[in-house]
């Protein structure tokens, strides 16, 4: 019985003192104690404080990580402050800096819900050690719905305040001059709410970006970004991994702006060859670039949101006031038509850079004709500027099929114009001076990109792709194919097809056999001007050049040689926009609409709507494969509709119906997100950047299997060895290929993979090139020697480190969230 005593004290005690170590936070079996004070979630980010020390002098902490559940929120250095609370508490004074506080954006992929908090400490030797949470913070719960909830209030609050002004900027304007008894137009009460908006979705930091779907694929690269509508864009590809990437990481880079990124292959890389909306470059060439102002006036986030909603909101002013020129007085309509083309399928699919394509010539056609109406010198003086400004950026566009065709497109207009208005009988020496300013001021822009980017250039129209494409000379181009556009609908939210993808298969709702019909009243009517032959003309020959094609000399001299006959769509999309909206403008006489008329034009919507259909039955089966009866059956009842009232002149019907088409397909396709305030690598990652830099080591990073990556490691202001490149870093081709017996394989605009594989040849690697701008690197992973890709750190996905591992080039550093470190032996920092 005193046994029996004598062991239930004893167990007894035993599990009174396993209490009190647990209630001190101190594990009697480990060599680290300490304890997280505080854990708690504000603004999307996560602040957590607490406390942690070893047994082992010789053992030190050398890093923190925090677990919601099992994402892993934060892992980094372990960054001590003083505590002198703890030393009194514990009697121990060398844990006077014992001491951590963490605050780190959260990540996106979190959900709306309760998390369990997980926080270690790491030794020296790699030991990993929990630290004892206090009551009340074992969990925290995450809700970003707040947020959500009053961005997308604020959002439809605009949209309702837009729509509102727009019907009732006449009653706002008189209501103006009667408080004020000063006059403004009711399109200026407009324009100003419409820019007001604009300065909102500035401030809120509003994007389309698909940027956060890099991050799934970087977890050792942490940003803030938030979704308020809509899913990422897989399909935006050159938006998400390689616009957007460039431009942050001229943003990240040190200095800023650079002309030339060290931080981008081994070489360095020329910013100033990327075309479409451009990237921030401390260069001359920035006036001419608006897009990226952003990154020189704004934060990140503001940036980020500048470079995607400027290229729609220039464009729809331009537009607009392009529109008003051809429909003088009519300004409501005029928005309507340029509206309809902004949000276009088309526009969306190709991240707004359509848009930002027509802002300029739009713009330089809106300062030539305001060149030849005014009359003050020092107006012309400035006009002329701001055109040679206007010039220079669509040249800086460098994509000649879209530049090309829109070229030809606004001189068309241009001269319709000036002829229409009988603008020519201003010219004189002052307007012929602002002119001569223009294309100074272009002139010296240009000049001045080409002297910083000559070699660059070379080096791109040296590249097989695409600096040798010969000169096309159109006639390729089919039915179905010009009438993809029908499918949008339905084909923009989901496409599975080997043959096109989203972004390719968009285009505009034609209707041309109504437009026809519509034309031919007009020309009864004898309303048809110059204009609407320009239009027309357009229209007609770039039709002609997609079906029929032209003598190889003519492409050759005209330039439309570099127009590929599916990328002038958006050409023939605005052209066909625009005539619909000048021959709507004014009502057809209702001695016109007689019942013969009617039924004819039922009759050629009918026609049109069948043979849309018909079409749509001649694209590639994957790409029917969503389309069901019931879709077809609303697709055939939508286009005959439309057909219908663009026959008959219904302008405001048809315009709408257009509208509201247009939206449908292109919502499920817009993601609106929050752009990240900061973007960064996690501490540990920077860590062995910094480590090598002190010890004179090259700290480019090579990232294995993918090169998404690589890119986001840019973006955060790291230097990478593979990525995307507009054109091939010599000092790398130079190792792999000395005597460029394959430089056919390597030399083009390249996504530049290094994949592990089997390689049987004496080298231990082959380069090939899958698609025509994808270059890979096969490498055995046990052999190749990894000094030829001229980084110091090696990442690669976890599966690989036991066979990296045996590779004598490399040094194992850490594993971390799926991915292994190595550094790269004998890599100096020479580059």
């Amino acid at each position: 019985m005193l046994a029996v005593a004598f062991f239930t004290v004893f167990f007894l005690f035993l599990a009174a003192a396993q209490n009190t170590c647990a209630d001190s936070g101190i594990a009697r079996d480990s060599v680290v104690q300490g304890h997280v004070d505080s854990v708690s979630v504000t603004g999307g980010k996560l602040m957590a404080q607490g406390w942690a020390g070893t047994m082992q002098a010789d053992n030190p902490i050398v890093a923190v990580s925090i677990r919601l559940a099992d994402t892993v929120v934060y892992q980094g250095d372990f960054d001590p402050s003083e505590r002198p609370d703890v030393v009194n508490a514990t009697g121990r004074s060398e844990w006077l800096r014992s001491g951590w506080r963490i605050r780190v954006p959260l990540p996106s992929v979190l959900k709306n819900s309760d998390y369990a908090v997980k926080v270690s400490v790491q030794l020296a030797d790699g030991q990993s050690e929990p630290l004892a949470i206090n009551a009340g913070f074992e969990q925290v719960f995450i809700d970003q719905r707040i947020n959500k909830q009053v961005v997308r209030i604020i959002l439809i609050f605009l949209l309702i305040v837009l729509c509102a002004v727009f019907y009732r900027a006449d009653y706002l304007t008189r209501l103006i001059f009667a408080k004020s008894r000063y006059s403004i137009k009711p399109s200026v009460v407009f324009g100003l709410t419409l820019l007001l908006s604009f300065s909102v979705l500035l401030s809120l930091g509003i994007t389309g970006s698909s940027f956060s779907l890099g991050f799934k694929e970087t977890p050792f690269v942490d940003a803030d970004m938030i979704n308020v509508w809509g899913k990422d864009q897989p399909i935006r590809s050159d938006e998400w991994l390689v616009l957007t990437p460039l431009a942050i990481a001229q943003y990240q880079h040190q200095p800023q702006f650079p002309v030339v990124n060290s931080n981008l292959g081994e070489d360095g890389h020329n910013m100033l060859v990327v075309g479409m909306a451009g990237l921030p470059v401390a260069h001359i060439t920035a006036l001419a670039k608006p897009a990226t102002w952003g990154y020189f006036l704004f934060d990140l986030k503001r940036a980020l949101a500048w470079q995607w909603c400027f290229p729609l909101f220039a464009c729809l002013f331009a537009l607009w006031g392009v529109v008003a020129l051809l429909l003088p007085g009519r300004w409501q309509a005029s928005f309507l038509i340029a509206l309809w083309f902004s949000v276009s399928p088309y526009v969306a699919a190709w991240s707004n850079w359509p848009a930002y394509t027509v802002f300029f010539p739009s713009l330089a056609l809106l300062l030539s004709i305001a060149i030849l109406r005014s009359h003050s010198l020092y107006a012309l003086l400035l006009l002329g500027c701001v055109l040679g400004l206007a010039l220079a950026g669509f040249v800086l566009v460098l994509y000649p099929p879209w530049q090309v065709s829109l070229g030809y497109v606004f001189l068309a207009l241009t001269v319709a114009i000036v002829v229409r208005d009988k603008l020519y009988q201003n010219f004189n020496t002052s307007r012929l001076t602002a002119f001569g300013v223009a294309i100074l001021v272009t002139g010296l822009i240009l000049w001045e990109w080409w002297s910083d980017a000559q070699t660059a250039i070379a080096a791109m129209m040296a590249t097989v792709y695409p600096g040798q494409r010969t000169a096309l000379t159109g006639g390729d181009l089919s039915l179905p194919f010009l009438l993809r556009g029908f499918t949008n609908m339905v084909t923009l939210k989901k496409l599975a097809s080997p043959v096109i993808n989203q972004s390719e298969i968009a285009s505009f709702y034609y209707l041309l056999l109504p437009l026809i019909m519509l034309f031919g009243i007009r020309l009864y009517q004898k309303k048809i001007g110059i204009v609407e032959v320009a239009l027309a003309a357009s229209i007609s020959f770039i039709l002609f050049f997609g079906f029929i094609g032209i003598p190889a000399e003519v492409a050759q001299f005209s330039q439309w040689g570099r127009v590929l006959p599916r990328r002038a769509d958006l050409a023939l999309g605005l052209s066909y926009i625009l005539l619909c909206g000048v021959l709507l403008s004014s009502n057809i006489k209702s001695k016109l609409l007689k019942m013969p008329i009617k039924i004819l034009a039922f009759v050629v919507a009918l026609t049109w709507a069948a043979i849309a259909l018909n079409s749509v039955f001649g694209l590639h089966e994957t790409i029917l494969a969503r389309l069901s009866p019931g879709k077809l059956a609303v697709l055939f009842l939508v286009v005959a509709l439309a057909g219908y009232w663009l026959a008959v002149g219904k302008l405001r019907e048809f315009i709408f119906l257009n509208l509201a088409v247009s939206v449908v397909t292109i919502w499920p396709f817009n993601p609106i997100n929050i752009a990240p305030n900061s973007i960064k690598a996690i501490s540990t990652i920077a860590s062995f950047n910094k480590n090598n830099t002190d010890n004179g080591l090259n700290q480019r990073i090579l990232v294995l299997e993918s090169h998404v990556p690589a890119m986001y490691l840019l973006v955060s202001g790291l230097p990478v060895a593979n990525g995307v490149f507009y054109y091939p870093q010599p000092s790398l081709w130079q190792r792999l290929d000395k005597d460029r017996q394959e430089s056919n394989t390597y030399n083009r605009y390249q996504h530049l993979f290094f994949t592990s594989g089997i390689v049987e040849n004496s080298r231990h690697y082959k380069i090939e090139s899958p698609h025509v701008d994808v270059v890979r690197v096969v490498l055995e992973s046990q052999n190749f020697d990894f000094r030829l890709t001229g980084a110091g750190l090696l990442a690669s996905p976890l599966q690989y480190q036991d066979t990296l591992a045996r590779n004598t080039s490399l040094n194992y550093l850490k594993s971390t969230q799926g991915w292994s470190w190595f550094r790269i032996r004998g890599a100096t920092n020479d580059n």
